[in-house]
């Protein structure tokens, strides 16, 4: 089963607020759907912290099932709704399955921000660097990002890691 990120969900409703910025009604309507989602990280982030104590993880479990079936009823709520709105709320309707996995599997986050913070150093030095030329230079290059991004996981000073390395 696919998970889905919440935060690209969430993405749907600001870019249509940019869309529509003179349109009072269309803004309400984002907001609301914004703040919803705020609700979902906030009761999944109270539910993780108490994953220790299952008598208060069980209540917010509860609590984040009624929100996320307050949700889906909501999302089947598409009358009087302009073609835009109708494709942001079919577009979590086809997502839907893979963006509610955290609830049922808590060990699964709500979005991939993490992974991706992780990639953003290597994208933004291809930028800088213009791509490597050759096979054996991606592949290098490949490598000594996996390094460095595991030192840092690991709390190890990469430059001294690789210092140590090479020195041995």
């Amino acid at each position: 089963q696919v998970a889905f990120c919440w935060a690209h969900q969430r993405r749907d409703f600001t870019d249509f607020q940019k869309a529509h910025p003179n349109n009072a009604i269309l803004l309400a309507w984002a907001e609301s759907w914004l703040e919803e989602i705020a609700q979902l990280y906030a009761l999944n982030k109270r539910r993780l912290a108490v994953r220790d104590q299952p008598e208060a993880f069980q209540k917010l479990q509860a609590e984040l099932e009624t929100a996320i079936a307050a949700m889906k009823k909501r999302t089947n709520a598409r009358q009087a709704l302009t073609v835009a709105q109708k494709k942001i709320l079919l577009s979590m309707e086809r997502h839907w399955e893979g963006l509610i996995i955290f609830v049922s599997n808590p060990d699964i986050p709500m979005d991939n921000n993490w992974a991706e913070r992780l990639l953003r150093s290597p994208v933004v030095g291809r930028k800088n660097y213009y791509g490597n030329r050759t096979q054996w230079a991606g592949e290098l290059a490949a490598i000594v990002f996996s390094i460095v991004e595991t030192c840092i996981l690991n709390d190890i000073n990469p430059f001294q890691f690789l210092l140590s390395y090479f020195n041995a």
